[in-house]
């Protein structure tokens, strides 16, 4: 298997190739880590060119009828898959070939037959609301098992000796009757249970635990766990409220915690080990002492913390990256780590100082900072700076030289030539035309930009520098032919009519990320690859485009999809059926999209 065996929720991209393209074994793409899904009809029409690609792709097959099953009995090709999501209600023993890898479900009401899963099946998938658990469907070889919406309890003998990871997504209308299984087997490593509410017993956590994820509130764990710290060389833990959180934990000891539930204990020095690499105190708000922290913690996030001023010697110099969250107290000089390189500051909107910011500082990034920048405020070290609401006036001198991305999206005063520093690559204004050119019609952004991001909702001329360019479409804009990629938006719903020759010939890749209507001479010959990040009323794709990806919010019917077409990508999940498109013909590739 080519995908990642601890991937708990994959994306499916089913792409569609022609059978040209497939004889030419995926000439020019990359499909490392990707899963095509196809039918049992296309399978066994195109069995030889898909063998070719199974080194580079995982080859799943959708079973949702009653005639899919029957295909895929009878299919002499069957052998080649290696996933298989079913969504029928039922599966009977002697349903399923051996050789299968992974098997998902994904259906309300679930009847599996005893022995009904071949034993070559190592990760078993399964969402349904089933109040009745299936008996003894686990094939000895499956080393992971994941259930999403599970509604009802697993008893001790589900689970085979031998499994490595176990997920269990409880439903939020069962998390009350919920309880851990009483044994679980000692092979596991990995356990992950959201919406649990209850706790495991103290003595039954399996000696190669090391990691351990649960969505409950740390006091209830606490009291469940009242030896976490005897614990903590041993097992690597994580307590979480959303199902998207996950820790990176390494052998038996901690080296990230993330506390992301109510958290009411003060930490004392010591309290925390010192393997700790990454720490996230999510609604943490006492005072913080000297050497609280591990002295090689890398990574901290504060939530809550804005109880008073942080003190000089309370962060360690190891620490590289740090985001402060609800912290709004002056920055005083030796505060911060002369280690530190990226710096987050949430709600912070005081004034900087000289001096308060170290020299080590590469990124900054400040939310509601917005005061005049002294000279010498910010480092020469500083390469990324974004000031989400500064619109206080740039002096020359103000950034550092070896600036090279700025992001002032809502900056509105005039610029003076030299205000920009003369590196700078990356930068984002949502100005007024003014700010592109001086009243002498002197460039005044450096021709050091290669990629501009614009948010202004007018005419705008585009330095001849610019490579890369994301705009909001005005059909007065003028844009360069040195541009190569594009992205083309549009403000709330208004639909615009995309203006002949507006995109010049040198683009290559457009995204369309608003509501367009598209005429058909309105693309260059020059676009292989077109994007359509929202709706677009398109009556068909050019033939010169050889590459397209769909949104899932752009569910619109297209005629035709274009003669040298090598690939479409629909992003989807796992569990969805093949496509998200209302109507669409595909020539030669039978009834993919039926």
């Amino acid at each position: 298997m080519s995908t990642n065996p601890f991937l708990t929720n994959e994306n499916l991209f089913f792409t569609v190739f022609r059978d040209k393209f497939l004889n030419h074994k995926i000439r020019n793409e990359k499909f490392d880590n990707q899963l095509l899904t196809v039918t049992i009809p296309y399978l066994n029409h195109n069995h030889k060119n898909l063998k070719d690609l199974l080194g580079s792709i995982t080859l799943f097959c959708f079973i949702a009828t009653e005639k899919d099953l029957m295909d895929y009995k009878n299919s002499n090709y069957s052998h080649m898959i290696q996933g298989l999501i079913y969504k029928l209600p039922e599966l009977k023993a002697g349903y399923l070939k051996d050789g299968l890898e992974v098997m998902a479900f994904n259906t309300d009401t679930l009847s599996i037959e005893p022995n009904s899963i071949p034993d070559s099946v190592y990760k078993l998938v399964i969402k349904s609301k089933t109040p009745y658990l299936p008996k003894n469907i686990c094939p000895p070889s499956l080393k992971i098992f994941i259930w999403y919406q599970l509604s009802c309890n697993i008893t001790s003998d589900f689970l085979p000796d031998g499994l490595l990871y176990l997920e269990l997504n409880v439903s939020p209308l069962f998390r009350h009757q919920f309880k851990m299984v009483d044994s679980l087997p000692s092979s596991l490593t990995e356990i992950t249970c959201n919406n649990f509410l209850g706790f495991f017993p103290k003595n039954q956590l399996p000696n190669e635990l090391n990691k351990l994820s649960l969505a409950t509130d740390l006091t209830t764990f606490s009291q469940n766990f009242p030896l976490i710290y005897s614990k903590i060389q041993r097992y690597s833990l994580l307590l979480m409220e959303s199902v998207m959180d996950f820790s990176v934990l390494i052998g038996h000891k901690i080296t990230k915690l993330d506390l992301a539930c109510t958290y009411h204990n003060r930490i004392h020095v010591g309290e925390l080990p010192e393997t700790l690499l990454e720490l996230f105190l999510r609604t943490y708000n006492f005072p913080l002492d000297a050497n609280v922290f591990p002295q090689g913690l890398q990574k901290l996030e504060l939530g809550d913390y804005n109880l008073e001023p942080l003190k000089p010697n309370v962060l360690p110099d190891s620490i590289t990256e740090m985001k402060l969250y609800n912290y709004n107290h002056p920055l005083n000089i030796q505060v911060l780590p002369n280690s530190l390189k990226k710096l987050s500051l949430i709600i912070f909107s005081q004034p900087l100082l000289p001096g308060s910011l170290p020299n080590s500082l590469e990124i900054l990034y400040t939310n509601q900072f917005n005061h005049p920048l002294l000279p010498l405020v910010l480092p020469e070290s500083l390469k990324k700076l974004t000031m989400a609401t500064f619109n206080q006036k740039l002096r020359i001198g103000s950034l550092p030289s070896n600036l090279l991305h700025l992001e002032i999206p809502l900056y509105k005063r005039k610029l003076k030539e030299g205000c920009l520093p003369d590196k700078i690559k990356t930068l984002l204004f949502n100005h007024q035309r003014k700010l592109f050119f001086n009243q002498k019609e002197n460039i005044i952004i450096p021709p050091s930009v290669t990629h501009l991001i614009s948010h202004y909702n007018g005419t705008i001329i585009v330095p001849p520098s610019v490579k890369e360019l994301e705009i909001i479409y005005h059909k007065g804009s003028i844009i360069p032919p040195s541009v190569e990629t594009m992205t083309i938006k549009t403000l709330g719903n208004s639909c615009k009519t995309l203006k002949q020759e507006f995109i010049p010939n040198s683009v290559q890749t457009l995204k369309l990320s608003g509501y367009f209507k598209i005429p058909s001479d309105s693309l260059p010959h020059s676009v292989k690859s077109l994007i359509y990040g929202h709706s677009c009323k398109v009556k068909s794709i050019p033939d010169h485009v050889q590459k397209v990806e769909i949104f899932t919010e752009g569910n619109r019917p297209f005629l035709t999809i274009p003669l040298n077409a090598k690939s479409l990508k629909i992003p989807t999940n796992m569990f969805n059926g093949p496509g998200t498109l209302n109507s669409m013909i595909l020539e030669d590739v039978f009834h993919y999209f039926d």
